[in-house]
């Protein structure tokens, strides 16, 4: 008698791809309705909020093409001030949780003013950025950092070795190491990012187009009143406000 034949066993279903986790970014951004909201939406070609695209200036010596591509990073990030920097969620977390976390620590703040605003060069690319010291704005960004970070998870080892590889100080590597980002503590330093990369020739031509489209604004005083939840859905896609918290409320 012949050997019974195997049953063939089931076909094994492939596993469920899973989505990638978004991340998350606390920031100072101005209220939506604001002069300082719509003319750098504009200026970078997208609004935030509403995640729509917008027509950008006209600057006279760059072509749309290029000015599209000059702004492209800050476009993607969104009009902000980095308070704590990009982060996925440690396992288990869900957004409820963060969302809680910022209105808790929102209410323990009070308003910093930052005082006048200009634009300047920092390092190859141009921002906006205070033009007095604020001594409290550094104690504020770095209670931020502190109060949320039971929520981050640690940074992919990729992440960290691109970040290395630009040149840190071991300061700015001891940050990282704790905090998940070198620019925090006393290496913060409060910027509004108008541009990528920039040369001298460009950096000439944008610097004074952009004090004088930035005017109105520049000329009053600026609050941070409010911290702002930015999300990156998934890997690449743009950062989109989410909420504002008000601070003190």
């Amino acid at each position: 008698m012949s050997a019974p034949m195997p049953q063939a066993l089931p076909a094994r279903q492939p596993a469920a791809a899973r989505a990638p986790a978004p991340r998350y970014a606390i920031y100072f951004a101005p209220a939506p309705d604001s002069g300082w909201w719509r003319l750098a939406s504009v200026w970078l070609g997208r609004d935030a909020m509403q995640g729509v695209e917008l027509a950008q200036p006209n600057v006279p010596g760059i072509d749309r093409i290029d000015l599209q591509t000059l702004t492209a990073a800050p476009r993607r990030y969104g009009f902000h001030a980095t308070l704590k920097a990009p982060f996925r969620l440690v396992a288990g977390a869900q957004e409820g949780e963060l969302l809680r976390a910022c209105a808790g620590f929102a209410r323990t703040q009070r308003p910093v003013e930052l005082g006048l605003l200009d634009v300047a060069p920092l390092s190859d690319f141009l921002a906006l950025q205070p033009v007095a010291p604020t001594p409290a704005l550094h104690s504020f960004a770095f209670a931020c950092v502190r109060a949320l970070d039971g929520l981050r998870a640690p940074a992919p080892p990729e992440e960290l070795a691109r970040r290395i590889a630009t040149g840190l100080t071991p300061r700015q590597l001891a940050l990282l190491d704790g905090w998940g980002y070198p620019y925090v503590d006393d290496e913060f330093r409060f910027h509004m990012t108008l541009t990528d990369r920039v040369d001298e020739a460009q950096s000439a031509l944008l610097l004074p187009w952009l004090k004088k489209y930035f005017a109105s604004v520049l000329a009053k005083p600026i609050v941070i009143d409010a911290i702002s939840l930015y999300q990156e859905a998934a890997p690449g896609a743009d950062f989109r406000l989410i909420e504002q918290f008000p601070l003190g409320a």
